[in-house]
Order: structure tokens, then sequence, then C-alpha cells
């Protein structure tokens, strides 16, 4: 069975996205250009 991937940074193509920081605490939903 293949690894689960998730799109990242510029692999993104959808908004708004669901933004979370580094600690994986939930900051919120943002349109895609501001969460890069």
């Amino acid at each position: 069975m293949s690894k689960q991937q998730f799109r990242v940074n510029d692999r993104i193509r959808v908004s708004p996205v669901r933004l979370i920081d580094e600690s994986n605490n939930q900051i919120g939903i943002v349109e895609t250009h501001e969460a890069l």
C-alpha cells in the first residue's frame, strides 16, 4: 500500500485552505495566496 501524500505550498490548487502552523495548531481557513 502506498504512503498517503499531501499537496503542500505551490502544489495546492484550491482556495480557501485550512492553515496550520509548525506545531499542528489550526490557524483557520484562509485564501491560498494568504497562506503561502
